[in-house]
């Protein structure tokens, strides 16, 4: 287990103990389709030998992150759609959903999750990709319908992540 997943938890457990009777009568979704609003991105150039925002597409050293929220204009990194299904079950399917921009078509990736922890409302998971240079680990609160999914990746020319936020129906 990672820090960053013992990170969430030990927050999980802490709001688990404040809400089991409001969430034990509720009937919880097993299928989510979210909308992603914003995400951040940080990574290493290793042309650039630094840290920065936005390395893939645009290099820029000045800014920290790249951050690109909805519906403020098209940007890096590219804000894409979620649909978690059978989060019932230990090994739930993702499809990733790159919606159209400009003359591009949509593009949707499919992927295999496992789920590494639950609690009374949230799910988290871990998914990869073919190469096995990405590594998703998400976090799906079922009760208020919000996702958090975050990136870690590795390159010929860099190394990174992404953090995105969801909101689900």
């Amino acid at each position: 287990m990672t820090v960053f997943q013992g990170c969430l938890l030990l927050l999980l457990n802490l709001s688990v103990l404040a809400w089991p009777e409001r969430i034990a009568s509720q009937k919880l979704p097993t299928n989510l389709t979210c909308t992603s609003n914003a995400k951040a991105e940080r990574g290493f150039g290793f042309t650039e030998k630094q840290w920065m925002g936005a390395v893939l597409s645009r290099p820029d050293r000045s800014k920290p992150f790249s951050v690109t929220t909805a519906g403020h204009g098209k940007g890096s990194p590219v804000l894409r759609d979620k649909v978690f299904s059978a989060l019932d079950t230990s090994r739930p399917v993702i499809r990733s959903i790159t919606p159209v921009e400009g003359k591009s078509e949509e593009k949707a990736f499919e992927f295999q999750g496992n789920v590494v922890s639950r609690a009374i409302n949230t799910v988290f998971l871990t998914w990869t990709n073919d190469v096995g240079n990405k590594v998703w680990t998400g976090a799906i609160d079922l009760e208020h319908r919000r996702a958090i999914v975050a990136l870690t990746y590795s390159g010929i020319t860099y190394f990174g992540t992404e953090v995105e936020t969801l909101d689900c129906r």
